[in-house]
């Protein structure tokens, strides 16, 4: 409110002027004075509001309250401490479970009672005891359900069948590190790109938006602007015709550039949008694009196809990026010629898109063949690109079709999920006596890989003559940098069909020189298949090896993937004859020995099943061999290596034998070494040594004559236990010993 300050002046002998207030109304608003004097009244209203004035300052802040009362206490985290027991399925060596959580009662426990319950428990860690030069892993398998399978078949043979294939893996002293087979998981091979180094276009940046060649060799009179090949690096003609080093090079999506086999170098960056091409002339047989960085897009192509020689591709770079189209394959017609090669070199290689390298269909099998695709990175490797390595069809009537081609990954860290081709070349019926050609070869070096890949390797076909051998795939590991290996995607190594079926190819596997505790797992498989194939003298079944060599501890050996390893079917002639095949071979090996007593982790475990029966036929097949061999201990849950059922005669019972040098052996299921009735043929053989075998379930040795069952102790101690003389089922003629205790001469069936 704004106050009016008002003087009364006053006289002596003179009557004061009158002052009285006006309220706020219609006269005055906000109110008033009205003055009255001798001549006559004047009002004076107030003026309207000012703007406030500026907040003061606090006042002095008033006493505390009063305490209130004390909540209720929290509730107390608690630990608990469980240990496990040597061979417990999470720490083969023992260790301790952690659990952890708060002592609030949980869903139905107790709530405050000091006690950590199982409804209290919010987190829980295992801890696998171990030392400096020992990391022992865990044998719990994924939980996620496998979809993937591993075939190395024999091919079919209208005469002969082919034998199933190998897979060996030879797993290096990992001081703890396990070889896993689960029919669950899958391998993580999927990586995002790894940020590219920052392009710098430098002093002279080009940009290709047209159709451009490059000029091979550097000359008097070239139009400013023209690209041109100096010393082997990529320059550029300057407007004083001076000639200048590209620093940075730019295709754009729809243009094309044409490089001569004389440019070997462009400084910078490298980014490839359209199409890149290499020069007709006659000495142009390499494509090379080595820059600083190269960057390949999803549109980008490298097309040698149309390219009158065999021209081979070479790209070299601190980071590859390569996702578009690099096609290298051969061609007939016109311009026939074969497929050629293509080279990838860096430190970091992202590959995506599509390679190609097919060896085109011809009469001619020099020009039938595919070429290869070699990539080497320093660091990191990460693929999920497309490559096709197959061999064309050989259209000749005599000759040898060629294999597949090669695919080659090294580097420290590889991942792959990518599809691979590389099957061998089909021969036509006019082929007589061919033989069809081989799978290709996949090599891999890594120290860490995870490989999540579909790869086609069939061997070709050749209706009158011998189908080809399934391709092989090859993985070694050099270096103690790397902690696991993980394998997953279907594979099909299959032999190729022919008069003769082609024998099933190979997957190697060699450890070497690894890190305490590293792991190697089969993820996903439901199955490991390498039967023989059919025929009237069918193929016999593959070869599953995994082996633990030399004197230092490895690990454990766990399979929970179904085996398949039967001989194949014989088809039936129409005056007899036919033959099955006979079973294969399974071996599991960790190291033998108890030089090192404290590594006690050395088990074998197969939790699946395992089929090694011979095929049937006229005359059935014999039963395959199984060998598990666990310095502490071995488990199985059951092996059938039957004989294969004849019409004339049934094959032999196969083999089985299980040793532990440093503890129990066991199985969970039949074990069946039997020849089939009727027209049985001879009993297999089982054995069992170790320091305790536990005989829970039935072994069954059924033939004619019977089988042979020994089971024995180490230390020819009371450590056989059988649950039962009917858990022992061998027929006539047979025998059973048991520490040397002849049971068929002293006990009644």
């Amino acid at each position: 409110m704004r106050w009016i300050l008002v003087a009364l002046l006053t006289s002596t002998g003179c009557s004061g002027p009158s002052v009285t207030r006006v309220e706020p109304g219609a006269e005055c608003p906000a109110g008033g004075v009205r003055i009255a004097s001798g001549s006559g009244a004047e009002l004076i209203c107030n003026g309207s509001n000012g703007m406030p004035g500026a907040t003061g300052a606090d006042g002095p802040g008033g006493m505390n309250g009063a305490t209130g009362p004390t909540g209720p206490g929290g509730a107390q985290a608690l630990l608990r401490q469980t240990p496990l027991a040597l061979d417990d399925i999470r720490c083969p060596r023992g260790g301790v479970l952690v659990s952890i959580g708060l002592d609030s009662g949980g869903d139905g426990g107790i709530a405050s009672d000091g006690v950590l319950q199982p409804a209290e428990v919010t987190s829980e860690q295992v801890i696998c005891n171990g030392d400096d030069s020992s990391r022992v892993g865990s044998l719990v398998p994924p939980t996620q359900p496998g979809a993937f399978s591993l075939r190395l078949n024999g091919g079919v043979g209208s005469v002969e069948a082919g034998k199933g294939g190998t897979v060996i893996v030879e797993a290096g002293p990992t001081r703890g590190g396990h070889v896993k087979m689960f029919k669950t998981g899958a391998a993580d091979a999927s990586v995002p790109a790894p940020p590219p180094p920052a392009s710098i276009p430098g002093h002279t940046p080009v940009i290709i938006s047209g159709n451009v060649s490059v000029v091979a060799s550097e000359s008097a009179g070239l139009d400013a602007g023209t690209l041109v090949v100096r010393s082997g690096i990529l320059s550029v003609v300057g407007a004083d015709g001076g000639v200048s080093t590209v620093t940075s090079l730019r295709v754009s999506q729809g243009a094309i550039l044409t490089i001569p086999a004389e440019l070997n170098r462009i400084r910078g960056s490298c980014i490839v949008d359209g199409r890149v091409a290499l020069s007709a002339a006659t000495n142009s047989f390499r494509l090379n694009l080595r820059c600083d960085e190269l960057r390949l897009s999803p549109s980008s192509v490298i097309d040698l196809t149309g390219h009158p020689a065999s021209a081979a591709v070479s790209l070299f770079a601190e980071f590859v990026a390569a996702e578009g189209t690099i096609d290298v394959s051969g061609v007939s017609g016109a311009i026939s010629r074969a497929a050629a090669d293509v080279e990838i070199q860096g430190s970091r290689i992202l590959l995506g898109g599509t390679i190609r390298a097919r060896g085109p269909d011809s009469t001619n099998s020099t020009l039938s063949r595919p070429g290869t695709v070699r990539v080497v990175a320093t660091s990191q490797l990460s693929s999920s690109s497309a490559i096709d390595v197959s061999a064309g069809r050989f259209l000749g009537v005599s000759g040898e079709p060629a294999r597949g081609g090669s695919v080659t990954f090294e580097a420290p860290a590889v991942r792959q999920s990518g599809t691979i081709t590389m099957n061998g070349g089909d021969a036509t019926s006019a082929c007589i006596g061919c033989i069809g050609g081989n799978g290709g070869t996949i090599l891999v070096k890594a120290d860490t890989l995870f490989w999540n890949s579909t790869v086609l390797g069939t061997g070709g076909a050749a209706p009158t003559g011998e189908g080809g051998s399934g391709g092989d795939i090859r993985i070694s590991r050099f270096g103690p940098t790397g902690d696991v290996a993980q394998i997953s995607g279907n594979i099909d190594l299959s032999g190729g069909s022919g008069e003769l079926g082609g024998p099933g190819g190979l997957l190697n596997v060699i450890e070497r020189d690894v890190a305490p505790g590293f792991e190697l797992s089969f993820l996903g498989y439901l199955e490991f298949q390498a039967r023989g194939g059919s025929a009237p003298l069918a193929g016999g079944g593959g070869r599953v090896d995994v082996l633990f060599p030399g004197p230092v501890s490895g690990g454990a050996v766990i399979v929970t993937t179904g085996v398949d390893l039967r001989g194949g079917n014989a088809v039936s002639l129409s005056d007899g004859g036919s033959t099955g095949g006979n079973g294969g071979v399974f071996y599991l090996r960790t190291r033998g020995s108890a030089l090192d007593p404290m590594a006690n982790w050395e088990r074998v475990i197969v939790q699946s099943s395992v089929d090694l029966s011979g095929g049937s036929g006229a005359s059935g097949g014999s039963g395959g061999s199984a060998l598990f061999e666990g310095k502490s201990g071995v488990t199985v849950s059951g092996v059938v290596t039957r004989g294969g059922a004849g019409a004339e005669v049934a094959g032999g019972g196969g083999s089985i034998t299980l040793l532990s040098s440093a503890g129990e052996v066991g199985w969970t299921s039949v074990m069946d070494v039997s020849s089939p009735a009727p027209d049985a043929g001879p009993g297999g053989s089982f054995s069992a040594k170790a320091q305790t075998v536990r005989v829970a379930q039935p072994i069954r040795a059924h033939g004619q004559p019977g089988g042979f069952l020994r089971i024995e102790s180490n230390a020819h101690a009371t450590s056989v236990s059988v649950s039962a003389p009917s858990g022992i089922d061998v027929s006539s003629g047979g025998a059973v010993l048991i520490d040397s205790f002849d049971v068929t001469s002293n006990w009644t069936h």
